[in-house]
């Protein structure tokens, strides 16, 4: 774990500071690590995922934090005991900066830990926490790390504790229009290991199927094999659907690019 503290006087001699297309009312502010973009709203996941976290005596952890926007509504309300995981340690040290500049006396509050996840979740001890959020992180994994990201996430949470989740799907807006068309003619339901593994949503390289894009790997969830990693660890599940809001900007997928799930660790 690194202090706040050290990371916010390291982002204040670095000049540090949210990019320079973030505003007050912005919706998503763009990552410096070229990882999509931290959302700025409330969804009804993220205000259960703090409750949780405001319960006494909880600790929670956050897969993906970026700058903070949740950790700091959850430190504004009270969370005594806040894990923060980012894989980009610059996303921390501006947490910690904001941190300190406006909840200095609650710095020991938050705890931050730079790493990829699941690799940095060895780090952690087993059936520490309540409440476990991953927004938006799960569709840079590749197959074999969402088996492990899925495994960590039972045993790091308590019984009974409870997984929030929100990840990113085959009607993308960015993806081509050829890739959801091949999607929808080759998947099938998934089973077990051997159809998660043939399941046609992950992408080894975005760029070979759009120049314009990242030569980064992607993972396109849907419903059905969401629930089947879920299932596959245990976990009961409360809520697994698309995100239909149309609040966060116009959709080119009727809500569709979204996908929200909520589970809980069985005792």
């Amino acid at each position: 774990m690194k202090c706040v503290s050290i990371l916010a006087a390291e982002a204040e001699t670095r000049e540090l500071s949210l990019p320079a297309s973030a505003t007050s009312c912005s919706i998503r502010i763009p990552t410096l690590n070229n990882k999509g973009s931290m959302i700025t709203r409330e969804c009804e996941q993220f205000t259960e995922f703090i409750k949780v976290a405001t319960l006494p005596n909880s600790r929670v952890l956050e897969i993906g934090s970026a700058f903070g926007f949740v950790a700091l509504k959850a430190l504004s309300k009270g969370a005594s005991d806040y894990t923060a995981n980012d894989a980009c340690e610059d996303h921390l040290r501006i947490l910690a900066k904001s941190v300190m500049d406006t909840y200095p006396d609650r710095h020991d509050n938050v705890h931050l830990l730079p790493g990829r996840f699941p690799e940095v979740a060895t780090l952690l001890a087993s059936e520490s926490y309540d409440a476990i959020l991953a927004a938006n992180i799960l569709q840079f994994l590749t197959n074999d790390e969402l088996v492990e990201a899925f495994s960590q996430f039972r045993r790091l949470l308590k019984p009974g504790g409870k997984l929030f989740l929100s990840m990113l799907t085959a009607f993308a807006d960015f993806l081509p229009k050829e890739f959801l068309i091949s999607f929808n003619a080759n998947v099938v339901p998934i089973k077990n290991l051997e159809d998660f593994q043939n399941y046609p949503g992950f992408i080894p390289s975005l760029k070979a199927i759009d120049s314009a894009l990242t030569d980064d790997s992607f993972f396109a969830f849907n419903i059905d094999v969401t629930k089947f990693l879920l299932k596959r660890e245990h976990f009961a599940v409360d809520y697994c659907d698309y995100d239909w809001t149309k609040s966060m900007r116009p959709w080119k997928t009727d809500g569709r690019e979204t996908l929200i799930a909520v589970a809980k660790k069985e005792q």
